[in-house]
């Protein structure tokens, strides 16, 4: 669900979440009468621009990956923030490594390769060449994934340098204000997904400062696996903004799911709904991924945040279901 900007347009509260999948034309009639926000691939320009036509009120946000480039995509248009071989032309730096050298694929996503997002270098072209791609684009804005908390790619920290998570983290910290204010100057938002916010307080403020925050994993990681009352609880404040928030919670791909009124009652109790009191645009997900039906995003708010343990090298992703991005 979504909120719709006070334009007098019926109030929606969906966002449609999907990766990668070719758009439908029954699929584009569907977002533009239900959501209040969309994600589109950043080729897809021309059904943006068509959507945006349509429904000016229609929040469209163009996919960029924050932490890799994909060598499998064509282009000339990239779902990251520059190509694989742009980056090969610059030989090794601004690829991130093992400590042996060599360079460091997902082993979650084959095709995924780790980038240095701690050097300024490779942030200075990521921003130069989004902001470029972005001006005069249909699109509001950028969805920017991966920016990540823990070790869902198999990176088994120490790499390169000797860095840890900590440092990963850091280096985003530092990295998504400059994308936000960048993109900010051109009249643009960028909404972060802001992964695992709950266990580094005030995480969530900071990456959402610049249009809003997108909360992938809200209420639980799996259809059947939910997270417990003082997680849940961390991750109330994420309803209250700043900027428009977006939340995903996983369901079985089924429209009846009972994830769907979960979320969606969690989003009401904890303030989403209220769209007379505060002007904040609050929104929870509807996710489409590899074709299926439709998956719920939701979100919570409280102070006793419960921030888990981090579990160092992990083989997996903690999002519910493989994505083609």
């Amino acid at each position: 669900m979504a909120r719709a900007a006070d334009t007098g347009s019926a109030r929606r509260f969906g966002a449609w979440i999907r990766y990668g999948d070719p758009l439908t034309d029954e699929q584009e009639a569907f977002a533009l009468e239900h959501y209040r926000v969309a994600l589109l691939q950043p080729w897809e320009t021309e059904r943006a621009a068509r959507m945006k036509a349509a429904r000016p009120d229609l929040t469209l946000l163009a996919y960029k990956c924050l932490s890799s480039t994909r060598s499998y995509e064509p282009g000339p248009v990239y779902s990251s923030g520059l190509s694989f071989a742009e980056a090969d032309a610059e030989g090794e730096r601004w690829f991130g490594h093992r400590l042996d050298g060599s360079r460091i694929e997902w082993n979650t996503y084959p095709g995924h390769w780790q980038m240095a997002v701690w050097d300024e270098s490779y942030q200075d072209r990521w921003i130069a060449n989004v902001v470029g791609e972005l001006g005069g684009s249909p699109f509001d804005g950028v969805i920017a994934d991966n920016d990540v908390f823990d070790d869902y790619y198999g990176l088994c920290p120490p790499i390169e340098g000797g860095r840890q998570l900590a440092d990963l983290r850091a280096a985003l910290d530092g990295f998504v204000p400059r994308v936000g204010r960048s993109l900010n100057d051109i009249g643009k938002i960028l909404v972060p997904n802001i992964a695992e916010s709950r266990r580094d307080p005030g995480r969530w403020e900071r990456h959402a400062a610049f249009g809003g925050g997108y909360e992938e994993v809200w209420l639980g990681y799996e259809p059947e696996t939910w997270f417990d009352h003082w997680t849940v609880v961390a991750q109330a404040p994420q309803v209250a903004g700043p900027g428009l928030t977006i939340l995903r919670t996983a369901s079985d791909g089924t429209n009846d799911h009972p994830n769907f009124r979960y979320a969606a009652a969690a989003f009401w109790v904890f303030g989403g709904g209220d769209g007379e009191r505060s002007p904040r645009p609050r929104t929870t997900a509807t996710t489409r991924r590899r074709g299926s039906p439709s998956r719920t995003s939701t979100s919570v708010d409280p102070s006793a945040a419960h921030v888990g343990a981090a579990t160092g090298c992990r083989a997996s992703s903690p999002t519910a279901g493989p994505r083609s991005t």
